[in-house]
């Protein structure tokens, strides 16, 4: 190599007859030629141009072989490098605080090699080699889809509620509420990280299910009832222990997410803080019937409730690499949404007589709804492939707080969601 070629940064390519593997800066070396077709050489570059005579030196491999080869699989360095001028360090080894994410170690292929020696930019993770030479990150897009396994959990959420008793002084009160299981339900992403280290992403998350129905009579010797939550001045509660109270819901509850996130790297974690909008709407509904012993319809009570709103919401997130491919992850949301809560009750008693009382009561109100979710779990990421592409899988325990979101009977309870969840996506 000529000392004209002389530039504060240096890299190290490996060839052979289609492909590059971008390799760690290094000490400078002759070129060699190992007898298996691979060449390695020492170059002195000038960013976003490479000059002809670079080419000549490169002993058989002329410049549209290089122009059209493309950087393969990252080669990592051993743990302890330097971050910023060793070019590259195992991700278990901890990063650099003064170093940017991009200096180093590429956020989706940790880890990097063959930065700019000082200068915190990096390569398109995919293109070619003359193209590529610019000291900047080509936008990464990800897509993905996890499957929530949740259970809704109520401050309150009364199905019927059981009176036994003696005929003398004893009486027993027993609330029954609707009984929900983990449910599957789909959340949806799609991301695009700049190389400024801000990201974009879009999602979508939906429960839509239904609780067991529940049903009860009352006791046998006469001296029971079933009766329901307050519905005003409507009753259509028991004390036939021949009848037969029957009582069934749905919870339909979704949110639709815009954020920008911004992130940095400290102590060995990438953090990342963010804001945006979203939209929320939860539906909830109550059916209850009485039937007597000749299932015959007796009473019916229809309500359903609907609360939607649109606001601000903070974003947090965490990650921190436990081995090269495995990172910890955890995250924090919070939402302020401002909306309208309706509700509509069609109720009927006494309707098998020949003049039963219908009652229908519709409301409408403004209303707030605070969410607030946290989520710990593990992501692994794939070696990159060709091309550029790079799967990724995560598992982690999730939870939901719904504040006045409302049950089957009331507008005014809490709502929660726990469970855990796992997903899969890829990165471009």
């Amino acid at each position: 190599m000529s000392d004209s070629q002389s530039s504060d940064s240096k890299l190290d390519f490996r060839f052979d007859a289609d492909d590059i593997t971008q390799a760690s800066l290094g000490e400078s070396h002759e070129l060699l030629n190992n007898g298996s077709g691979q060449h390695y050489v020492d170059h002195h570059v000038k960013t976003g141009n490479i000059d002809q005579d670079w080419y000549d030196n490169l002993d058989g491999i002329d410049q549209s072989e290089v122009d059209q080869a493309s950087f393969e699989q990252v080669v990592s360095c051993d743990c302890g490098d330097d971050y910023c001028n060793g070019g590259c360090v195992e991700p278990s080894c901890g990063y650099d605080e003064e170093c940017e994410p991009g200096c180093g170690c590429d956020d989706y292929a940790e880890p990097s090699c063959g930065l700019f020696e000082g200068d915190c930019t990096t390569y398109d993770s995919y293109g070619s080699v003359y193209g590529s030479l610019k000291g900047r990150r080509a936008a990464t897009w990800s897509v993905g889809f996890e499957w929530s396994f949740v259970k809704p959990r109520f401050s309150e959420n009364t199905a019927f509620t059981t009176m036994t008793g003696d005929g003398a002084n004893n009486s027993t009160f027993t609330d029954t509420e609707f009984d929900y299981d983990l449910k599957l339900t789909p959340r949806v992403w799609i991301e695009a990280a700049r190389s400024d280290n801000w990201t974009w992403r879009l999602g979508y998350w939906q429960f839509d299910h239904a609780p067991g129905t529940a049903s009860a009579s009352p006791n046998a010797n006469g001296f029971g009832e079933i009766t329901h939550p307050s519905f005003g001045d409507v009753d259509i509660s028991t004390t036939i222990p021949t009848d037969t109270f029957t009582v069934s819901s749905r919870l339909n509850a979704y949110t639709i997410d815009l954020e920008a996130l911004k992130q940095a790297r400290l102590s060995g974690w990438q953090l990342g803080v963010g804001g945006g909008v979203r939209y929320a709407s939860v539906e909830q509904n109550y059916l209850a019937q009485l039937r007597n012993t000749g299932n015959v319809l007796r009473g019916q009570i229809d309500f359903s409730q609907q609360l939607e709103g649109f606001g601000p919401t903070l974003f947090l997130s965490a990650r921190r690499p436990l081995t090269q491919s495995i990172k910890l992850v955890c995250s924090a949301r919070g939402s302020l949404l401002f909306g309208d809560g309706t509700s509509r009750m069609v109720a009927g008693e006494d309707l098998d007589l020949a003049n039963p009382f219908t009652t229908t009561r519709l409301t409408n109100r403004d209303d707030l709804l605070p969410i607030g979710e946290a989520r710990l779990g593990l992501e692994w990421l794939t070696p990159r492939k060709r091309r550029g592409w790079q799967w990724m899988l995560s598992t982690a325990m999730e939870g939901q707080f719904w504040g006045n979101a409302g049950n089957a009977a009331s507008e005014t309870a809490d709502l929660g969601f726990f469970g855990f969840n796992v997903g899969a996506g890829f990165l471009r």
